[in-house]
């Protein structure tokens, strides 16, 4: 699930958070717990988005 959690905000950027946060209130095992701390991981690390526009 982290992989593909990982993978998804990598590959689609900001889009990829949004989505995951959609998805939080549709599916319960994706949670804002999970998704937001690997988009904050994701935005300091090599990926091009800003951690300011993550929060």
């Amino acid at each position: 699930m982290l992989d593909w959690i990982s993978n998804i905000i990598s590959d689609l950027g900001y889009l990829g958070i949004i989505f995951l946060m959609l998805v939080e209130n549709f599916f319960p095992p994706v949670s804002e717990e999970i998704v937001m701390p690997l988009a904050r991981f994701t935005a300091n690390g090599r990926y091009k988005i800003s951690l300011t526009l993550v929060l």
